[in-house]
């Protein structure tokens, strides 16, 4: 009952959410998409940085989403700084995972929006890799546990590699 209780209350957040970060928005709104869980072992997959290790592909509860885009808000500022470059000039895909010790993550893969080439591939519903492109292509892990990102790395010979970002 609690779980359909806060099904209840989310599910209409996340819209608000989504409807005001929708792609096809022109204000400057972040534009990212969810990736099915069927679609999303390609994320993983990156050729010019390693991504994280994970036990299951999941689909995360839409709060955890919610949480998780609040708390990059939070942290733009010292994001924008590790990536040299404003996060709304990104496409961010996200999809959720769990590790080996069974928490549950959520994974950013995120790429210099291109609408021209956007055109000819579908990234609101197919994960797409990038391969090169330094601080133009890079992805981190949402914890979901203790509301914080960690691994933030980008492709490329000039590699980022934290261990967690935080706000100091």
């Amino acid at each position: 009952m609690k779980k359909l209780f806060l099904i209840i209350l989310l599910v209409p957040m996340l819209a608000i959410l989504q409807s005001y970060m929708a792609p096809d928005k022109l204000s400057e709104t972040l534009r990212w998409s969810i990736i099915k869980t069927g679609k999303s072992i390609a994320l993983f997959e990156q050729c010019s940085r390693s991504e994280p290790e994970f036990k299951k592909l999941i689909d995360v509860e839409p709060i955890s989403y919610a949480k998780a885009f609040i708390r990059l808000q939070e942290m733009q500022a010292v994001i924008e700084k590790k990536i040299s470059n404003r996060l709304i000039n990104y496409t961010i895909q996200v999809a959720g995972f769990k590790t080996k010790d069974k928490v549950e993550k959520i994974y950013f893969n995120c790429f210099l929006t291109d609408k021209h080439a956007e055109k000819e591939m579908d990234w609101q519903n197919t994960a797409v890799v990038k391969c090169d492109g330094s601080n133009a292509n890079w992805g981190m892990v949402y914890n979901t546990e203790t509301n914080n990102f960690e691994l933030l790395k980008t492709n490329g010979p000039a590699r980022v590699n934290v261990d967690n970002v935080r706000d100091r």
